[in-house]
């Protein structure tokens, strides 16, 4: 995404209300919780969560951009 203001780049996850119900039933509150203990977080080494917007349908979780890759991938790739 691109935050509008600043002209930044932004990542946004966003995440189906209905598969969280499909796919941990009752557990919907735990999204929640995790959000909202990421926005609290500010530490150089944690992306930060700039903004978060609820609708009926989906969570949409606006993240600062990690450029680089995946770390999964560059752990297999290293093979360490």
């Amino acid at each position: 995404g691109l935050e509008r203001e600043s002209g930044r780049s932004v990542a946004v996850k966003v995440i189906s209300k209905s598969r969280i119900k499909m796919l941990a039933p009752g557990r919907e509150l735990m999204v929640y919780d995790e959000v909202r203990i990421l926005r609290r977080l500010d530490h150089p080494h944690i992306i930060k969560v700039l903004d978060v917007f609820d609708t009926d349908a989906e969570l949409s979780v606006v993240l600062e951009l990690a450029k680089g890759g995946d770390l999964l991938e560059y752990i297999l790739e290293s093979g360490r």
